[in-house]
This record gives C-alpha cells, structure tokens and sequence, in this order.
C-alpha cells in the first residue's frame, strides 16, 4: 500500500475555492516549504486596461540565485502562465533577495472579487508541478483600484 505524503493529523490544506478540491483517487500535492519564493505582491485591480496591467511579484528569500525556467502561476482557473513566455534569458534567475515583475499576466484574469494565486515549481511525474507558494485575497483588499496588495508570509519551522 502506498505511504501518504502527509506529517501530520489532522492535516490543514488550505481551500479558498472549488477548483483547489481534490477527489479520493487524486494524490494531494505536495508544497516545497523548503524553497524561500513568494509571491510577495498583486496588482489585482489595475488602472486602465486590467488585461494589460494586472501583475504578480516574485520574491527570492533564499541565500542562492533560482532558476524560474519551467515555473508557473496558476489562478486556478484557468491554464496556468508559463514563465518563460514573459521572461526572457536573464530575467528569469531570481538571485538572493531579488523581486520579479510578472507582466503580462495572459491567460490568467486576477478576480476584483478576490481569488487564489499559486506559484509551482516543474516537478517530473506531476501535471501541475510542485506548489512553492499560494497566497489568496479578498474582494475587500481588491476594491482598491491602482494599489498593489501586499502578501506576508510565515516560516514554519520542522520540528
């Protein structure tokens, strides 16, 4: 019988909407803690033209460079936005402490009515890949029009 992929009881999986819910027969996905990259800020609710506008922020907390060749951000709703299709050579290493402008955002339409953001990491034998980071806001916070919404994150420490 297969080992599950899970620490410990009761499990705590973050769902904000439908399209996060698995079935019994689906593996749950596994979350790379380990990597310090954030999706640090949105620009939700542009102003002007939203297609063309709307942004996401990556950030590399950890002490060496990342190779964002491969990466996706997923709204879950939609097909996931390939990275490499809006970064080009350079741009697509983080290196310590840098941040990275995700523009323009197409496939993905960030919800005025608040929503998930997810950051995957290529992983052979998953679909999806591995999910490094997701953060979700509200409408509250996307009402603001031309004001980026800001993500916190928290270190969890394995003990």
């Amino acid at each position: 019988k297969e080992k599950l992929n899970i620490d410990s009881f009761p499990e705590c999986i973050p769902v904000d909407e439908p399209e996060e819910m698995i079935s019994q027969e689906t593996k749950r996905q596994d979350i790379g803690e380990e990597l310090p990259v954030y999706i640090a800020a949105a620009m939700v609710n542009p102003k002007g033209d939203e297609r063309q506008n709307e942004w996401v922020s990556v950030i590399n907390l950890s002490p060496d460079e990342i190779d964002l060749t491969g990466w996706t951000l997923s709204d879950m709703k939609r097909i996931p936005l390939e990275l490499d299709t809006v970064l080009a050579g350079e741009q697509r290493i983080l290196k310590p402490g840098e941040a990275r402008q995700i523009k323009p955002l197409n496939p993905l339409a960030l919800s005025n009515k608040g929503s998930t953001i997810a950051l995957y990491q290529p992983m052979e034998g998953s679909e999806r890949g591995l999910r490094i980071d997701r953060v979700y806001y509200t409408q509250k916070q996307a009402s603001v029009e031309g004001v980026p919404i800001v993500f916190s994150y928290q270190r969890k420490n394995k003990s």
